[in-house]
């Protein structure tokens, strides 16, 4: 069996430990920073609890966007009432990170279009009462969300360099059908932009299915049946993302930002040693 030197595992073990940081704390490339807009409490929102796990990319400490406003009527989708804009800067909400660390200096705004061509009015709200299938959170999370009507929603994310740092990052945006159980095979346009370019950084479409009898499934982003889009590769500090739904059918239920991990740390992966101890730490963190 081949033997390693000492002093090379010694130094592969401080390469973990610097990987990990301080207590075995996951780098910044583990850490991610999730909100759930299912959080609307007049309309079968739910929130994701601090200890519950959830996402494709699964974490813990979702941020519950409270969407502050009116109690809706009856049936939002119809007259009109329910609709909602919400940002952290108003609510008082500082954003936090899958491992609970607060960025008071990432705002959030959530804005939209209605039916008529009226700019000003927001997205409306739905949740529905139940869904089968993943973790209490990821049902928490895939129950309902923010919907529009032909008519484009906007999400901006401020300060993202805050969270993120130097590294590129992965955006996930997670779509349920407004009744949380049939496949609606109606589109949604997703267009990112950033750092205000008015040049989209690419444009997604996704036709929604269920949460419940599929779990996470990823669309391909050319109108492909799936429950949420990745897009990789971002390095905005302003990230604008504009949604365009037809006819109040799908639900953004979240958005969720992953950091990539830099080329030196994943070159620790081909230190003799290295990437076993970091495959056992990452079974036990």
């Amino acid at each position: 069996m081949k033997r390693f030197p000492i002093r090379s595992v010694a130094g592969s073990l401080m390469a973990v430990m610097c990987l990990l940081g301080n207590g075995g704390t996951p780098a910044q490339a583990d850490v991610m920073l999730g909100i759930n807009f299912n959080a609307y409490p007049d309309r079968r929102g739910a929130t994701v609890a601090p200890a519950e796990t959830a996402g494709a990319v699964t974490q813990q400490n979702w941020n519950n966007a409270m969407l502050p406003g009116p109690t809706p009527a009856t049936d939002a989708t119809d007259d009109g009432a329910g609709h909602v804009s919400f940002s952290n800067s108003t609510s008082g909400i500082s954003l936090i990170d899958s491992n609970g660390a607060a960025y008071p200096a990432i705002t959030y705004s959530i804005t939209g279009g209605y039916p008529g061509g009226n700019a000003s009015a927001p997205w409306s709200a739905w949740g529905v009462a139940s869904i089968s299938g993943g973790t209490a959170g990821d049902r928490h999370l895939m129950q309902g969300g923010l919907q529009t009507r032909n008519n484009l929603g906007t999400i901006v994310l401020n300060s993202v360099h805050a969270f993120t740092g130097s590294v590129s990052y992965d955006l996930y945006v997670y779509y349920t059908p407004r009744d949380g159980t049939s496949t609606v095979n109606l589109l949604n346009t997703l267009n990112v932009y950033q750092d205000n370019n008015p040049v989209a950084f690419g444009t997604y479409t996704i036709t929604s299915i269920p949460f419940t009898g599929n779990g996470y499934v990823q669309s391909n982003g050319s109108g492909g049946t799936g429950n949420y889009l990745k897009i990789t590769g971002l390095t905005a500090d302003t990230l604008k993302l504009t949604d365009l739904g037809q006819d109040w059918t799908n639900s953004v239920a979240g958005i969720q930002i992953v950091p990539i991990p830099e080329p030196a740390t994943l070159g620790l992966l081909a230190i003799p040693g290295v990437g076993g101890l970091m495959m056992r730490s990452r079974r036990h963190k």
